[in-house]
């Protein structure tokens, strides 16, 4: 760093070291129309100090004739100053509160955290497993805890008139990130002590770590700067560094945050349980950090997982819309910036799966056969034909329909379609539609030689996928899965079988290069009993191709 630089950063930092140098500090009055000072005394400054030491400190001739262009300095320690509070703005989980005695029986206080909840100095809240819970304090900053953390409230308070707060809070354990308000208006304080360290801010975002295991804290700066301080040194963290102190030691050299891991493609909606998260992964990386939360904010996570890998399974969360955020992990534990995505999960009732017959073309008239598989919590399922991928040119929108579909459709043009199904349950709930599957009509009178049977002792499924995306595939005479027909893993969406004369059994699982996650819901193949596809008559020619 350059020496006009640095000393441009250190002097946006004066506030940091003992109480008594913040104490030391000045607060600056611009003074207006009117002003004299012993109504500026009496407005802001604590009772016992006189408003001649004022006139003193400042070099003020006539008390009462104040010019408006003119600055009042006073130290910060002479300013009024009123207990201060923080709100409890997000809470998730197990979270309590440890209060040392109560106003209405002096007595100690340990109790689950509420939302609304207002803490006040000496409290105590801790967070137990994937718990999480987020506090505001009177200046609008905010600090997020993390599971398994435990934090102290050591001093809140706010100067009456000049809106400056002065917060000082206690990490024992855990992770804590914060976003503090920038002041103008003098020597506020915002400041997180650690066994091992002090971190003073204004105006930033940084995340401040203390593990027991190793009796060290960890600083990482995202907006802004921080002033870490241990053993009389005091390290200056600029954005997009961080920093690691070891009790009893000096903070480390501020090295640079690692870049944010690039997560893969997404599904725009997620209909398979324990989908298999993929990231690029970074050459300095040890382990990286995965986070859910239900807000784009982040103040309170749902779940959370440290990886060593580059991939990991989804875990199972109700239908609904999330955000993931992923970091990477350095060799001291360092962590790096974030990627966040949003993600909508929609796994009931889950889509079925469109079965074609090789062969399957030809129909007498308009009349021909689409079927799908039994999906489970289907009452009935909706069926969509249209002449664009997409379906804004549909054709054919039905609901209400069973297993299979052979009505009437009347497609009396030729050309290429698609069409596409979904589940509905009894409450009339519509889930995700299956995979797209094309539809090819023409006005022609082929007669199907050859071949003909040894295709149609062939089904084909497909399913939603995308590349790169890896799955577990059984299929089973048995709704158990003891009768086992297949079992492998593939990088498609597609399976293909030999034709069958009774029901058959299908679960797919997202899987990685070692395992694979939860089994999904069993699907039932059931087999057709169509009696229209008889060779010698004439009919439109209709092919299903697999995307």
């Amino acid at each position: 760093m350059g020496l006009k630089k640095q000393t441009l950063f250190l002097a946006a930092f004066l506030l940091v070291g003992s109480n008594s140098s913040w104490a030391a500090k000045d607060w600056i009055y611009g003074v207006i129309q009117g002003d004299t000072l012993s109504e500026f005394s009496k407005k802001y400054l604590r009772s016992d100090i006189d408003w001649r030491q004022v006139q003193v400190l400042n070099n003020i001739s006539n008390p009462d004739l104040i010019l408006p262009t003119t600055k009042i300095r006073v130290p910060a320690s002479w300013l009024k100053e009123q207990p201060s509070s923080a709100l409890v703005i997000a809470v998730k989980g197990d979270v309590w509160l440890r209060r040392s005695k109560t106003e209405e029986n002096n007595e100690p206080l340990a109790r689950p955290l509420n939302l609304g909840d207002q803490l006040q100095l000496g409290d105590m809240i801790t967070t137990g497993e994937n718990s999480s819970v987020a506090v505001r304090f009177a200046d609008d900053s905010t600090v997020s805890l993390s599971q398994n953390a435990e934090l102290i409230f050591d001093h809140m308070s706010a100067h009456e008139e000049t809106g400056m707060v002065d917060s000082r809070l206690r990490l024992m354990k855990g992770t804590a990130e914060t976003e503090v308000t920038r002041q103008l208006a003098g020597p506020a304080r915002f400041e997180i002590h650690t066994p091992s360290a002090i971190s003073a801010v204004r105006g930033t975002s940084f995340r401040t770590t203390y593990q027991q295991q190793e009796d060290a804290a960890r600083v990482e700066v995202l907006h802004g700067g921080v002033a870490v301080q241990a053993k009389s040194v005091t390290e200056l963290v600029e954005q997009g560094f961080g920093t690691k102190v070891k009790k009893g030691e000096a903070p480390i050299k501020p090295r640079e945050l690692l870049p944010a891991p690039e997560l893969a493609r997404l599904p725009e909606v997620l209909t398979q349980i324990n989908h298999n998260f993929r990231w690029q992964g970074h050459a300095d990386s040890t382990a990286y950090r995965f986070q859910i939360a239900e807000h784009e904010s982040f103040n309170t996570l749902i779940w959370e997982k440290v990886q060593s890998g580059s991939e990991l399974f989804f875990p199972e969360l109700s239908d609904g819309g999330y955000f993931v955020r992923l970091r990477s992990i350095d060799d001291i534990g360092i962590e790096g910036h974030s990627q966040i995505k949003p993600v909508t999960i929609n796994l009931t009732p889950l889509p079925p799966v469109p079965i074609r017959y090789s062969g399957q073309g030809g129909v007498i008239g308009n009349n021909f056969e689409l079927r799908w598989t039994i999906a489970p919590q289907a009452a009935r399922y909706r069926l969509q034909i249209a002449k664009d991928a997409g379906f804004k040119q549909r054709v054919v929108d039905k609901t209400d329909l069973p297993q299979a579909y052979d009505g009437d459709l009347r497609i009396d043009q030729d050309g290429d379609y698609y069409w596409r199904v979904a589940s509905i349950s009894a409450d009339g709930e519509q889930g995700e539609f299956s995979q797209i599957t094309p539809l090819s009509i023409t006005r022609t009178h082929s007669i199907l030689q050859d071949d003909w049977l040894h295709d149609r002792q062939k089904v084909h499924l497909s399913w939603p996928s995308l590349t790169g995306e890896a799955y577990q595939v059984q299929v089973a005479e048995d709704p158990e899965f003891k009768q086992l027909l297949l079992d492998r893993r593939q990088n498609h969406g597609q399976l293909t079988l030999k034709r069958y004369y009774k029901p058959r059994y299908l679960r797919v699982a997202s899987a990685s290069q070692q395992t694979h996650g939860k089994w999904g819901e069993v699907h039932v193949i059931s087999p057709s009993q169509s009696l229209k596809y008889l060779p010698g008559f004439s009919w439109f020619a209709m092919v299903l191709a697999v995307l």
